[in-house]
């Protein structure tokens, strides 16, 4: 069973983390678990949360518990096995006000993608949602969530075209995008910090240099990253949908993922991850069919948008392990904004 669940654990984010997670996986196939030199043996309660999970899926279910990095956001993640080690599914469970507000906002968003052509793109269904002691949780259908060759570019590109493309898409100047117009009231209430200070300032000067400048907007999953997509053959598998919105700018999910491969899979520092998204800007508004501006006004937003994000979230404090934003995040935004000043 250890074995198992090692094998069908979700991608993971770093080359190291991918490496111990097969090197786990044989040993526990080969029946060297024994070896692990620390265990938490727990005990099962008639009536706790595997065996309300268990009636939800209608048969015994086995329960390996999953943690990632740490995180604002960080909440532990059940993969339910049945009796011969096959995945039934996966139950997030909240710890906080704000894990629980993510797991009411993922409910909502796979619910709205029922029923929904998305082409070669597949989400998980919603099995079951509740609380349990104060609690929220969510269970939800398996997915693969290894790509045996790697996440294929094709293949993930296109599957990202296909959402943006199975939901209204519109235009409109930035100013006037209700996107934006909640990103930036959300930094009025960061409170006066030298840091919320000189964010509110950069998304000013933001808007006066892009404010009459025109956006597409469309669907974004809002976590496209390498380990939360796994594609096999033509299909892309994608989970954690807890940051899907709509009307979004078309490009954020892209330079998103850019971003994070670079840090956790390219040996990129945040600083070097962001210089090459700097990089990447004129490729980036040419391919969403606008001036090559327009991908230097992308890089923007999505810098101001992450900044807003670490800071409200106090990701820092929380252990996330890029840095103070000071550091790497918001000199790269100075460049994109101070470079565009004189055009």
């Amino acid at each position: 069973m250890t074995a198992a669940a090692l094998r069908h654990y979700k991608s993971p984010s770093t080359r190291r983390a991918q490496l111990t997670a097969v090197g786990l996986g044989v040993a526990g196939w080969l029946g060297a678990g024994g070896l692990v030199p620390t265990r938490l043996h727990v005990r099962r309660p008639e009536h706790g949360l595997p065996a309300r999970l268990s009636a939800a899926a209608g048969r015994p279910l086995h329960v390996g518990l999953t943690l990632g990095p740490p995180r604002a956001n960080r909440k532990p993640v059940l993969h339910l096995l049945d009796g011969r080690g096959v995945t039934q599914g996966y139950a997030k469970v909240a710890v906080n006000d704000l894990t629980s507000r993510r797991l009411v906002r993922e409910e909502e968003a796979l619910r709205s993608l029922e029923g929904r052509d998305l082409g070669s793109l597949r989400h998980p269904n919603v099995i079951q949602a509740g609380d349990w002691h104060e609690h929220r949780y969510l269970l939800i259908e398996p997915v693969p969530t290894w790509s045996p060759r790697g996440v294929d570019p094709g293949v993930r590109d296109a599957a990202l075209r296909r959402l943006v493309g199975g939901f209204e898409q519109s235009e409109d100047v930035l100013a006037s995008v209700p996107w934006w117009r909640a990103l930036r009231a959300r930094l009025g209430e960061l409170g006066p910090t030298p840091l919320s200070d000189r964010l509110a300032a950069l998304s000013e000067a933001a808007e006066d240099i892009w404010g009459s400048s025109s956006l597409r907007l469309g669907a974004a999953h809002g976590d496209w990253t390498p380990w939360n997509l796994a594609t096999r053959g033509d299909t892309t598998y994608a989970w954690d949908w807890e940051r899907f919105s709509t009307g979004v700018p078309v490009g954020l999910d892209a330079l998103h993922y850019s971003f994070q491969s670079g840090v956790r899979l390219d040996g990129l520092t945040p600083q070097g991850s962001m210089t090459r998204l700097q990089h990447l800007a004129a490729d980036l508004g040419e391919a969403n069919g606008a001036h090559p501006t327009s991908g230097r006004m992308l890089v923007a937003l999505y810098a101001i948008d992450l900044a807003e994000r670490f800071v409200r979230h106090q990701q820092e404090k929380a252990g996330a392990k890029k840095g103070p934003i000071e550091d790497w995040l918001l000199p790269a935004l100075e460049q994109v904004v101070q470079g565009d000043r004189g055009r």
